[in-house]
C-alpha cells in the first residue's frame, strides 16, 4: 500500500488501512520516532498538498484500537 500512494504521503507517515473512500488511517512518526500518533489522511485534500490532508485521530495505536467500540 505504502509504495503505491507514497507520493501522497509525508516523510515519517505510513499507513497501516484504509477506507472504502480511499482515505488512509496511517502511523505518524514526526514527532515521537517511537510513539506514533494515528493520523486520518483525506486522499483528495493530500493529492493537491500532503500536509493539508492530515488530521490527528488518537495519540497511540491503543487509544485509537480503544475507541473502535463502545463500552455499554
Amino acid at each position: 500500500m505504502y509504495h503505491d500512494i507514497k507520493y501522497q504521503l509525508v516523510d515519517g507517515i505510513y499507513p497501516f488501512g484504509d477506507d472504502i473512500a480511499d482515505n488512509h488511517v496511517c502511523f505518524d512518526y514526526r514527532s515521537n520516532s517511537q510513539r506514533p500518533i494515528i493520523v486520518f489522511i483525506d486522499h483528495e485534500l493530500a493529492y493537491e498538498n500532503p500536509e493539508s490532508g492530515i488530521f490527528f485521530v488518537a495519540h497511540s495505536f491503543e487509544e485509537f484500537i480503544n475507541g473502535l467500540y463502545k463500552e455499554e
